[in-house]
């Protein structure tokens, strides 16, 4: 099963399929006739998210271009299984969140000192799949595969039915969910931009962005200082910040919006930047009509 979000942040079903086991064969059959029929998947603004199965580790040359990275539930979990550290050890607290590589290397000195037979296995795993700092592409605020599994929990008692049967409710379950979030999407008015799910994130960031000191490079690049006392560069271009939140969410944090808020002090009574305009599209009302333009037939 695929399962991915749309702009609202509700869990879209993208693909199911029924196979013998999690298998590489199975997994290139399923990765295949996903990227048929959804092509768009194999971009490198596609992220991935799975549990360390070998079959799908070895299958996704399906998806070249699209971006993987481990499930970090799945991690914690196994952290639990094997060296027996509690669920809100320093992997949870510390390392799993960490957005910069700062942040990342504190979190393995202190578990370091808890366990230092869970840091071997964790620095063992390649953390180009799964330590935030590293990955070559974007979580889009999300690090665990939980998506899946709440579709899973969605269909419990299809499960009991034959596969005919099974096939057959999912296809009519899953359209009438899509025809339900896209009631639900026209209501939004023609002249807002963001979903109620982006706003609140953006609104959430402005509550940071009171009371910092801010020096301007350009119209879009500035420094914040944190009340901390640690300097944080921002490039709105780019949409990024050194403190790794505009990035890992595509929403601008607190830093970014107090450049915005700089540059229209300093630009006075010419043009001005708007918070809402370096919101990621995926997180518009247009991507999110967009996500349900196609109806599903009924079968």
């Amino acid at each position: 099963m695929a399962a991915s979000v749309d702009a609202d942040n509700h869990a879209v079903l993208l693909a199911w399929a029924i196979v013998e086991g999690e298998s590489e064969d199975s997994w290139r059959y399923f990765l295949g006739h996903l990227v048929t029929a959804i092509p768009q998947i194999n971009h490198p603004s596609t992220t991935i998210i799975s549990d360390r199965d070998k079959g799908i580790d070895t299958a996704d040359d399906r998806v070249p271009r699209a971006h993987r990275t481990y499930c970090l539930e799945h991690i914690s979990r196994n952290l639990q299984t094997d060296f027996g550290l509690p669920s809100r050890t320093t992997f949870n607290a510390e390392i799993r969140f960490a957005l910069t590589e700062t942040k990342l290397r504190a979190g393995f000195d202190k578990l370091a000192t808890v366990s230092p037979q869970a840091l071997d296995y964790l620095r063992n795993i390649n953390m180009s799949m799964w330590a935030t700092p590293h990955l070559a592409g974007k979580r889009y605020g999300h690090n665990t595969s939980n998506l899946v599994e709440i579709m899973n929990s969605w269909i419990v008692e299809e499960r009991k039915l034959s596969i005919i049967d099974l096939l057959h409710s999912l296809w009519s379950k899953n359209m009438d969910l899509r025809f339900r979030h896209r009631q639900e999407a026209e209501k939004y008015a023609l002249q807002t931009p963001l979903t109620k799910y982006s706003t609140t994130l953006l609104v959430q960031s402005m509550e940071f962005s009171n009371h910092r000191v801010v020096r301007m490079a350009d119209e879009f690049r500035g420094s914040v200082l944190s009340f901390r006392g640690k300097w944080y560069a921002v490039d709105l271009q780019q949409r990024t910040c050194s403190c790794g939140r505009f990035q890992y969410n595509d929403v601008p944090y607190g830093h970014a919006i107090a450049v915005i808020q700089g540059f229209r002090v300093a630009a006075n009574e010419g043009p001005q930047h708007s918070a809402r305009d370096f919101v990621s599209y995926n997180l518009t009302i247009t991507a999110l009509k967009a996500t349900y333009a196609r109806v599903i037939p009924p079968v």
